[in-house]
């Protein structure tokens, strides 16, 4: 007996019947396999005489055998012809010349535009790369915002131009052939050009040069001039602040100066605006307005260091003086620099200064100084300022030195009546609003 209660005879007799079943089917298979193979080789002949039959045809109308084989009608019948294992005959052709022909000029139409759209974007991402390393060479006294830089006239040429014939004499092939070597050319003429570098330059100060005359105007110094290389032009000076009517609205957290100087208002992108038009808006020199407030602050601190506006080492002057004024118009003490006055007025109606000597600075200032950006910074979504966040290592300026009532001294660290208080930085900000009575909170302290 076999394993299931199949007896020997019984199993023979199904190995057998099996056996019939197999020889069975290889009698049917081999033929189907034989005629299997024979389409197999007469589909690669037809395959091959309609490929010749094709490129005879491109030859003969003038179209390249791709797009003659990219086109929709001629694809379809191609393919019909090799599945039947018919040979395609000039009679059923001639009569689709026409439509073809329809077809195959609008592929080339939509991939002259795909082309020509790459390689704009190329030349496009090429000339935000010089842009940007312009504005950190800090070469000229002011950079437009890049979409006012990409109007300049070279600039507009070069980012436009449909050949990759580079500008000077170069014969590289076209850039709807290779986009990559008309990016290389590109590069290597901003780079080694002298001839586009001074165009460059030029347009930049034809467009810087507008600009001045334009905020000069506004401070009511229209058309002036001066013959000396050694005086600023109003609008550069140290004094001239500026602020963009468009941007009073700015949520905080995006960090906009609200005071700006020149050279900050030429990069000024409105932030927080709706992005609906945003491409339609355009950068204009009739959107600011003098700041007076922060000018008439900075005039009279610049006064009380002997220093001219005009002169253009007196910025660098003001760095060497350092955190040395105090703004009087607040309840304690707020030492500053001079460039953080122009920021720190608009907290005040009528804001007073007072310059200190060097060595008052370590008696009256906090721990650490003001650093610009410090609330953008803070209230950000970093991990490590998340952290910090939580952490009480805030203190407030306007607090630090204001005298309080008689505090028991388990309460009070220093014993005396100037007690310090640490927050964290939500705390920080609930404290300016309802204690400090301010809106703007840039004075967090690490």
């Amino acid at each position: 007996m076999i394993a299931g209660g199949t007896s020997q005879e019984e199993y023979l007799q199904l190995l057998e019947s099996d056996i019939r079943r197999q020889h069975q089917a290889l009698e049917h298979a081999k033929p189907l396999y034989e005629w299997s193979q024979q389409w197999c080789y007469q589909y690669r002949v037809i395959r091959g005489l309609n490929m010749d039959f094709s490129r005879g045809l491109a030859a003969e109308t003038g179209w390249s055998l791709q797009d003659l084989l990219n086109s929709p009608t001629y694809c379809s019948l191609h393919r019909s012809h090799n599945a039947r294992l018919e040979m395609i005959s000039e009679s059923a052709v001639r009569l689709l010349l026409a439509k073809i022909d329809v077809e195959i000029l609008s592929q080339l139409e939509n991939k002259r535009r795909r082309q020509k759209a790459h390689a704009q974007q190329i030349r496009r991402a090429v000339m935000t790369r010089h842009y940007n390393d312009l504005v950190d060479d800090k070469c000229y006294a002011a950079v437009p915002t890049l979409a006012e830089f990409r109007e300049l006239p070279i600039v507009k040429t070069l980012q436009d131009r449909e050949d990759a014939t580079p500008f000077s004499s170069d014969t590289s092939r076209s850039s709807l052939s290779n986009p990559a070597k008309a990016q290389h050319a590109l590069e290597s003429e901003l780079k080694r050009s002298k001839l586009i570098g001074g165009m460059i330059s030029k347009d930049l100060k034809r467009w810087v040069d507008t600009a001045l005359g334009k905020f000069d105007a506004m401070l009511g110094r229209p058309n002036w001039k001066s013959a000396s290389t050694r005086v600023l032009h109003p609008a550069e000076r140290v004094t001239s602040r500026f602020i963009c009517t468009l941007c009073h609205d700015t949520p905080k957290q995006y960090g906009t100066p609200q005071s700006l100087e020149f050279r900050e208002a030429c990069v000024h992108q409105c932030i927080g605006r709706p992005k609906k038009g945003a491409a339609k808006r355009k950068w204009k020199a009739e959107q600011f307005a003098p700041d007076q407030k922060a000018i008439a602050v900075l005039s009279q601190a610049l006064d009380l260091t002997v220093l001219e506006a005009e002169n253009p080492e007196t910025r660098e002057q003001l760095q060497r003086f350092g955190a040395r004024f105090v703004c009087n118009s607040c309840d304690s003490p707020i030492v500053m620099d001079f460039e953080r006055l122009a920021g720190h007025c608009h907290r005040h109606d009528i804001m007073k200064v007072t310059l200190i000597f060097r060595s008052e600075t370590a008696i009256m200032t906090v721990d650490h100084l003001y650093e610009a950006g410090s609330f953008a910074w803070y209230s950000s979504r970093n991990n490590e300022a998340k952290e910090i966040r939580q952490t009480k290592t805030f203190a407030c300026r306007h607090c630090r030195y204001r005298t309080l009532k008689p505090t028991p001294p388990r309460l009070s660290r220093t014993g005396d009546s100037h007690v310090q208080r640490w927050f964290t930085f939500n705390g920080l900000v609930s404290h300016a609003k309802e204690r400090c009575a301010l809106s703007i909170f840039v004075e967090g302290t690490r």
